[in-house]
């Protein structure tokens, strides 16, 4: 994994796979780096695949914005992509440092490439490498288990934006993963903040 924070973006974001015998690249950059063409191709990504979500045709994040942002490229096009957060949160009002997973996509035409897993798998190296050891992710357990992903049956505390107020809940696709070979931790996980 190479990254890199840079202004000489668009060499260090757009990594070519033109041959289809070479493996995909995948290339990190800061949200904050972001240009003004990446934020509208991903937000058309966004929109395709979450429809549903309104938010996306105006900004390129769900609830809150992302620190850092995983990709895979096809030229100038964006194969995949996966938004990382890092959080302080709370389990039992112990402090812990935890890595947020985001906006997992994946283009239609690359699916069955396993290109969410590759980038899976380097954002763990990723959050490993800074010793932060708890991941978190709301999505279908079906399509994460296999990258070590478990349903959690913590309660969750959040800040809900459509309700301005804070919740506490169960939520049902609410997954973790623990990097450092430890069972993730029971008791109730305050994200200080909204959903990721």
């Amino acid at each position: 994994m190479r990254c890199t924070s840079d202004l000489g973006l668009i060499q260090c974001i757009i990594g070519f796979m033109n041959d289809e015998s070479r493996e995909p690249t995948i290339t990190y950059i800061r949200d904050s780096d972001v240009d003004l063409v990446l934020d509208a191709k991903l937000r058309a990504l966004l929109v395709a695949c979450f429809p549903h979500e309104e938010k996306f045709k105006a900004q390129r994040y769900a609830n809150e914005k992302p620190a850092h942002r995983f990709f895979i490229f096809d030229g100038a096009e964006i194969a995949a992509h996966i938004a990382v957060h890092e959080k302080e949160i709370l389990i039992d009002n112990k402090e812990y440092l935890a890595g947020g997973i985001a906006e997992v996509m994946v283009c239609d035409k690359y699916r069955g490439l396993s290109y969410a897993k590759r980038l899976l798998t380097a954002i763990d190296k990723f959050f490993y490498e800074r010793e932060i050891s708890l991941l978190i992710l709301f999505g279908k357990p079906e399509i994460y288990k296999s990258s070590g992903y478990s349903s959690l049956s913590n309660i969750f505390r959040y800040f809900d934006l459509e309700q301005d107020c804070i919740v506490s809940e169960k939520i049902a696709y609410g997954m973790g993963k623990s990097l450092d070979g430890t069972d993730f931790p029971s008791g109730d996980i305050d994200l200080r903040g909204p959903l990721f």
